[in-house]
C-alpha cells in the first residue's frame, strides 16, 4: 500500500462525517412529527433539535466563516430538511478542504461568551467529536420508539462506496 498523508486521512475522515450527516438526516425525513419529536432520557433532546443543533455547529465549526452566515441555528427553529441538507453539504466541503490545512493556524472563536484562540486542528477534531456523538444520540433515540436506525458506520460507508 502506498504511505497516505496524513492530510489525505483526514479528508477521508471527513468524507465519512459528511456521509454519516446526511444519510441521517436523508433517513429522519422520513420520519412523521412524533417520532421527530421523540425524546430519550440522557440525549441532547428530540431527533428534529438535534439535527438542527448537529448542523449549526457544523457551520460554527468551519473556520472563518462569519457567524452572521449561519443559516441553521437553534434559536431559529426548524429549517426544513432541504436547508440543513444544504448547509450540510456547504459546510461539509469546507471541513473536507480544511483536513489538509495547517492544525496549528490559529483562529478566534467564541466559547460560551469567552473569546479563545484555537488551533485549527482543534475546530477539527471537535466537529468530528461532536457529530459523532449527536449521530449516536439519535440513532439511541430511534432504538427506543423502536427503529433500526441507518447504518452509519464506518462499515456501512464503505459498503455505500465511500
Amino acid at each position: 500500500m502506498p504511505p497516505v498523508s496524513a492530510g489525505t486521512i483526514g479528508a477521508e475522515l471527513f468524507r465519512f462525517n459528511n456521509w454519516a450527516n446526511e444519510a441521517l438526516i436523508e433517513f429522519c425525513r422520513g420520519l412523521d412529527d412524533n417520532q421527530l419529536e421523540a425524546v430519550l432520557a440522557g440525549t441532547r433532546g428530540s431527533i428534529q433539535d438535534t439535527l438542527v443543533h448537529l448542523v449549526a455547529a457544523q457551520e460554527r465549526y468551519v473556520v472563518g466563516r462569519p457567524r452572521t452566515a449561519e443559516r441553521v441555528h437553534e434559536s431559529l427553529g426548524w429549517p426544513g430538511f432541504e436547508k440543513l441538507l444544504e448547509s450540510c453539504r456547504e459546510t461539509g466541503a469546507s471541513l473536507v478542504a480544511g483536513a489538509d490545512g495547517d492544525p496549528a493556524r490559529e483562529c478566534p472563536y467564541r466559547y460560551r461568551g469567552e473569546a479563545l484562540v484555537v488551533l485549527a486542528g482543534t475546530f477539527l477534531v471537535q466537529a468530528m467529536h461532536h457529530a459523532n456523538d449527536h449521530r449516536t444520540q439519535i440513532c439511541s433515540v430511534l432504538g427506543s420508539v423502536g427503529l433500526e436506525p441507518p447504518e452509519i458506520t464506518g462499515w456501512g460507508f464503505a459498503q455505500a462506496g465511500g
